[in-house]
């Protein structure tokens, strides 16, 4: 985006990239906070909450790669998609994570007693994970790498209004 006339930074296009580079941002700080959060209650599972997360992302977008079945059976063997790169993640996620819970965190699991405090921010991480998943391709494609970055480094800002606004801490 470097060396950009002053009618290009006013097109519709940049100030989408960037609206949609903050929300990215924000996505980022809410899955640190959720975190966080399911620390500060006593929950330390972090691969757990990987795969919520890739189950999301396995089911609904292979839910969307199985309505688009015969088009993208013709479509896969020309060239690959989004859909079919977050579907095969959700699904390869998932399985990675599951084997990586039964050998790491299956005494925390069964140590956890599973209330509304410990699903929300579990559901929470799963969320914005999914839609961080979900968004950055598409960042990609409408401005690059650079203003991923520059983006997701402003996720560190928002944490601090969060944390100053929200709980009252000092920074």
């Amino acid at each position: 985006m470097a060396g950009l006339s002053g009618s290009e930074w006013c097109s519709r296009k940049t100030l989408v990239a960037l609206g949609l580079g903050q929300i990215v941002s924000l996505i980022v700080t809410s899955t640190g906070l959720a975190s966080s959060e399911l620390s500060r209650r006593g929950i330390n599972m972090p691969t757990s909450q990987s795969l919520l997360n890739y189950l999301l992302l396995g089911v609904v977008y292979g839910g969307i790669l199985m309505r688009r079945r015969k088009p993208l059976q013709e479509f896969l063997v020309k060239a690959g998609d989004r859909i079919e790169l977050m579907g095969m993640l959700g699904l390869f996620g998932a399985i990675i994570s599951a084997c990586q819970i039964i050998v790491f965190e299956r005494n925390e699991i069964r140590s956890i007693q599973w209330n509304t405090d410990a699903v929300v921010p579990f559901i929470g991480f799963a969320v914005a994970m999914f839609m961080l998943y979900s968004l950055v391709p598409i960042l990609l494609k409408i401005s690059g790498s650079t203003l991923l970055n520059l983006s997701l480094l402003t996720s560190d800002m928002w944490a601090i209004l969060i944390r100053v606004f929200a709980y009252h801490e000092k920074v």
